[in-house]
């Protein structure tokens, strides 16, 4: 029994905690957090992240946002932008990024965002900032070929 343990148990041990060692030094400088099974759905997540996504608007003036989540701890930022991308064609160029939507939730907040945002055709930029939230959070967005 002694002799399993010491050619496998040992460093089996060593391992798991130079790897919370690891996780734990370099979570404390990426915002990465060490869960507990129980309570958490992973062992290591991030918890500080930005988010982006782009859609054209080719053929409506209309954007639809769906965005929805529980702010368990921490806060989220949501951001919408529009800029007139630069046109080859009409030799126009592009518009500097303008906030058309900009909204923030704190810790116990229910996110429920369904808006129709209209500005114009042109680029919509949803940018979602996670700083300390962790959790589940679902955007819907129409795909480029629908607008």
């Amino acid at each position: 029994m002694q002799l399993l343990y010491t050619l496998i148990m040992r460093p089996l041990l060593q391992f798991f905690g130079f790897l919370f060692i690891v996780f734990f030094i370099v979570g404390e400088l990426q915002g990465w957090y060490v869960g507990i099974p129980a309570e958490t759905p992973m062992f290591l997540y991030k918890a500080d992240h930005i988010a982006s996504s782009s859609r054209t608007a080719k053929f409506e003036d209309s954007f639809p946002l769906s965005f929805k989540g529980n702010v368990k701890r921490g806060e989220v930022l949501v951001e919408v932008m529009f800029n007139i991308p630069a046109s080859f064609q009409g030799q126009k160029n592009a518009t500097s990024p303008v906030g058309i939507y900009h909204k923030t939730f704190y810790e116990g907040d229910e996110i429920n965002i369904d808006e129709l945002l209209r500005k114009d055709k042109g680029r919509y930029t949803v940018r979602i900032s996670y700083a300390d939230s962790p959790g589940i959070f679902k955007l819907k967005m129409s795909n480029s070929n629908d607008l």
